[in-house]
């Protein structure tokens, strides 16, 4: 008789995993104070592995890093054995400027540790949106404005309490003033 193949020891080839964002874009409020971005494989495994994320500007230039968030650079997102989705949190910051919405973005890639048998699929990139929520607040540069009657205009002038970075318009409306005040304006 023929002697029987013994069993492999070698280790089961474990099945290909993608890693992904669950969306292309994630967006906030910037007075929630972060963003958080959904990290998911393709399946779950039965190790623990990981991948690493990073946070850029935007092109053009809109988010800050530093500024209007905190910069992540190579931080280690891990499934743990039989998760498919992870989180990720960026933060921002909470600044009193009214502005536009800013965006940056958020990033995958392999790592020296990722195992062989996991890759980055699509979407890699998801742009992140922080949405201003501060108050526009105006005033009025002089308490009182004057004109003729024969002008037929009369200009205010109005200003922002605190930085504006984006345009803004005010309604004005007016009424008929108290006819014995402006009689008492003329003693």
């Amino acid at each position: 008789p023929s002697p029987s193949p013994s069993p492999s020891t070698d280790p089961p080839t474990p099945a290909p995993i993608t890693v992904s964002f669950k969306e292309v874009s994630y967006s906030a409020n910037e007075s929630d104070g972060n963003i958080t971005f959904t990290v998911q494989s393709s399946s779950a495994s039965d190790v623990e592995f990981s991948v690493e994320f990073c946070t850029e500007n935007s092109s053009p230039l809109s988010a800050q890093d530093g500024v209007d968030y905190a910069a992540l650079i190579n931080v280690t997102v891990t499934f743990p054995p039989g998760e498919t989705c992870v989180s990720v949190t960026v933060d921002i910051t909470d600044d009193i400027i009214h502005e536009m919405d800013e965006t940056f973005i958020g990033t995958l890639k392999i790592s020296d540790s990722t195992p062989v048998h996991v890759s980055i699929g699509t979407p890699s990139m998801a742009t992140a949106t922080i949405l201003d929520d501060d108050t526009l607040v105006v005033q009025f540069l002089n308490n009182a404005s004057s004109a003729l009657e024969s002008d037929g205009l009369i200009s205010f002038t109005v200003r922002p309490l605190l930085p504006s970075d984006k345009p803004f318009s005010v309604q004005v409306c007016t009424r008929e003033s108290d006819p014995s005040s402006a009689e008492a304006d003329m003693d």
